[in-house]
């Protein structure tokens, strides 16, 4: 058992070192703004569905990852988290989305 939160532990610092490396402050040029937050949004929430496939995240860790990932900001145009959500949910039917 001690075993298996470690490497949920393990799991959750290795999804965050590898989200906090990416370039959030760099803006995106206009035309290719929405494709960067499909794609920042796609793959983060594709990993956190993966990480509760491999059983190193609970339903419960997983569940509030994704509504902090994909809720509603101003930053994120909504064309892209509508998208996101959208493929997340036919290609991870496991996965509680918000």
């Amino acid at each position: 058992m001690a075993y298996r939160r470690h490497c949920q532990q393990l799991a959750l610092a290795v999804l965050t070192a590898g989200l906090a490396g990416l370039p959030l402050g760099a803006r995106a040029q206009e035309w290719d703004k929405q494709s960067y937050w499909f794609g920042f949004l796609l793959g983060s929430g594709t990993t956190v569905c993966e990480l509760l496939n491999a059983g190193l995240l609970t339903e419960n860790d997983a569940r509030e990852w994704l509504n902090t990932l994909l809720r509603i900001d101003p930053d994120i145009p909504a064309v892209s988290l509508r998208t996101a959500k959208a493929t997340l949910r036919d290609n991870e039917k496991q996965c509680p989305l918000p």
